[in-house]
């Protein structure tokens, strides 16, 4: 018979990877996910309570029952909900499970034939407690070889990627090849040896019987093996293969305890089939995923190359023919002395039109990908469009209008969910007016310098709401070199800073800039949206970027 408190404290001696952190957020500056696409952390406060709230709904799951013949035994019991202790050490996978028996009876017989004796144990804590009724503690091991060593169909059924909800976790837990009885943690006042015996046998039993009485309280995220199939609410990248380990929180001496409520369930998770690291390559994590003021539940982080590299990137692809559309208005306006721009507009910038048909499209954002940008200190890429040569067709005004684009994405930076887009595009306009004497000659500099914002303003069914904002003074225009003046009813020898400020004011109204904040919402809302994985699951309390450029959700259990 064992009295023992259920929770033990281990010292800061195996933790000599811990760094003391006093950033409020250190999720956002101290860790990184690598080797693995996607990390979810889920606290042990959180599993705890949402184990909770459906079992106290539910009078199936209180009650335990049962009868055993060897030794002859049989349990009449109240059960209050389960609970776990998260004991990992760094790199751990294993933890504590615990059933609570709030009170009943437990029955067992000792001796054979005539000696025989039946006891009869009521389920009650002891004086000097502040318990109600048993603790029973299981060692749950979530070692990837354990789970591989189980039966196919077992594996199958405790090895969901994608599945954070605490029902499957409850069928983890319960699973008999995965848990081994804990006597240290386990807490029997009144009970011996053998009448100890008899409630393990009995709650073995019923373990293997409970799967199939646990309610999907928590619904779980769609998982589906090809992406290309899903539907509008399945993730943008669904997890195709789970690891788990437990990140214990740590104090400031370095000390843990599986009492502590941050304590963390950590799924380690593949997409699109990558393999699964080597467990001697895990992450040491060096700071807690969650403090002491935390109000989420966990943390969910998609990887830099998921997220940046697979999604944003080729969605925002587009933007290089956008641009290019406008620098192609900015021409005809030029061309057409400053009229207003007719709509569709035809194609000016050069003799061949690079974007025109659907063909054309697909071969322009294939020769334009983004490059990782190594000079900049946030995340960022970039992607350059060679100049492209336009000849005027007008012998008394010879005129050339040469274009040169280039686009930049950065992050926010830390702790933001921001996205910047930086154009930077370039006309410059040369101009000879040869019906004078001496020839009037003049080059004008335009650039369209916008700044676009792309905001992760919100999550909605695990799929991100992008708001995009465009920045002020997206023109500025240069006039230089001879002199003259504009040449839409203009008198050449008008002075040059006041066709410079005309031309500006002139562009401002009519090469649309505004037009673009939609089309980037377009290309990232709606179906086009990046979908969390778990997004039945949870919800999305903030999002944002952390040092490495993951993207980081805070999030909390929906309750169903």
């Amino acid at each position: 018979m064992k009295h023992h408190q259920p929770h033990k404290h281990h010292s800061g001696s195996s933790l000599d990877n811990y760094h003391s952190i006093a950033d409020p957020d250190p999720v956002y500056t101290n860790t990184t996910i690598a080797p693995f696409d996607q990390v979810t952390i889920v606290s042990q406060n959180s599993i705890n309570a949402n184990i909770f709230f459906p079992w106290d709904k539910s009078t199936t799951l209180k009650a335990i029952t049962g009868n055993a013949s060897s030794p002859d035994s049989s349990i009449n019991a109240f059960m209050a909900a389960p609970t776990v202790g998260l004991i990992g050490t760094q790199g751990g996978t294993q933890l504590y499970f615990y059933l609570n028996l709030a009170k009943g009876n437990l029955m067992y017989r000792t001796g054979q034939g005539s000696s025989s004796q039946q006891h009869t144990i009521p389920i009650v804590a002891g004086p000097t407690t502040t318990r109600h009724g048993w603790t029973i503690a299981y060692i749950v091991n979530l070692d990837p070889t354990s789970i591989a060593g189980l039966p196919p169909d077992l594996a199958k059924k405790v090895n969901v990627a994608g599945s954070y909800s605490v029902t499957q976790l409850l069928t983890d837990f319960e699973t008999a090849q995965l848990v081994s009885f804990e006597s240290d943690e386990t807490y029997t006042y009144g009970l011996d040896s053998d009448g100890q015996a008899a409630l393990t046998t009995l709650l073995t039993i019923w373990m293997g019987q409970s799967s199939s009485k646990l309610v999907s309280s928590l619904g779980y995220s769609v998982t589906v093996s090809d992406p290309g199939s899903a539907n509008k609410d399945a993730p943008s990248f669904p997890p195709t293969g789970v690891d788990f380990q437990i990140i214990p929180y740590r104090d400031q001496n370095g000390n843990v305890s599986s009492s502590n409520g941050l304590n963390s369930l950590a799924f380690l998770e593949m997409t699109q089939k990558h393999a699964m690291p080597d467990p001697s390559k895990w992450q040491s994590w060096a700071a807690n995923w969650l403090h002491e003021s935390s109000t989420e539940a966990g943390v969910m982080v998609v990887s830099k190359a998921n997220f940046w590299d697979t999604y944003l990137l080729s969605k925002l692809t587009p933007i290089h023919r956008v641009i290019l559309q406008q620098m192609n208005n900015l021409t005809w306006w030029l061309y057409n002395d400053g009229n207003t721009i007719p709509s569709p507009v035809p194609w000016m910038l050069s003799d061949v039109n690079p974007i025109g048909t659907t063909a054309d499209q697909e071969s322009f954002d294939w020769n334009h990908p983004w490059y990782f940008n190594n000079n900049n200190a946030a995340p960022s890429w970039m992607c350059n469009i060679p100049t492209i040569t336009k000849q005027g067709t007008d012998p008394s005004t010879p005129e050339v209008y040469e274009t040169e684009i280039t686009n930049t994405i950065t992050s926010g930076g830390l702790g933001s969910s921001d996205i910047i887009i930086t154009v930077s595009a370039t006309m410059v306009h040369a101009v000879s007016y040869i019906k004078y004497y001496p020839v009037i000659t003049r080059t004008d500099t335009i650039k369209l310098t916008p700044t676009y914002t792309l905001t992760l303003n919100s999550v909605s069914d695990g799929t991100i709401n992008t708001v995009t904002t465009v920045g002020p003074n997206p023109v500025a225009v240069t006039v230089a070199v001879g002199s003259g003046g504009s040449w839409w009813n203009k008198d050449p020898s008008t002075n040059l800073e006041a066709a410079g400020q005309l031309l500006t004011a002139n562009l401002k109204n009519d090469v649309d800039l505004s037009k673009v904040p939609p089309a980037l919402q377009d290309l990232l809302n709606g179906q086009n949206g990046f979908a969390f994985a778990g997004g039945q699951t949870f919800a999305y309390k903030s999002i944002a970027f952390n040092k490495e450029g993951d993207l980081v959700g805070k999030i909390n259990y929906v309750l169903q």
